[in-house]
């Protein structure tokens, strides 16, 4: 009898310049969704607006997401707050990735 493997989660963290991070999230998103696997995305830095996989991924019931953040920009009028906002988000993925 074969035996069962054990399901271990992922955690995917993608930087950087350029074009080509969100989508490769959110195809790696959707694809684990559609295996009826839980997912979690957490934006850092995002604005206050709803995007178009925001709106997709509230149709799926195993998609948890998370927008967060004061709409960061490079040229920042207050860095003390932004630093904030980011472990204020770092503290909530800790605390999802606990669960």
């Amino acid at each position: 009898m074969k035996q069962r493997q054990k399901r271990t989660g992922i955690t995917l963290v993608l930087t950087g310049e350029g074009k080509g991070k969100s989508s490769s999230a959110f195809g790696t998103a959707f694809r684990a969704a559609g295996w009826n696997m839980q997912v979690l995305v957490i934006q850092f830095i995002k604005g206050k607006w709803k995007t178009g996989e925001q709106q997709a991924a509230s149709r799926f019931e195993n998609i948890e997401w998370h927008a967060l953040g004061d709409g960061f920009t490079w040229d920042t009028k207050n860095p003390e707050q932004d630093r904030r906002t980011s472990r204020e988000i770092w503290q909530l993925c800790q605390e999802k990735i606990r669960t």
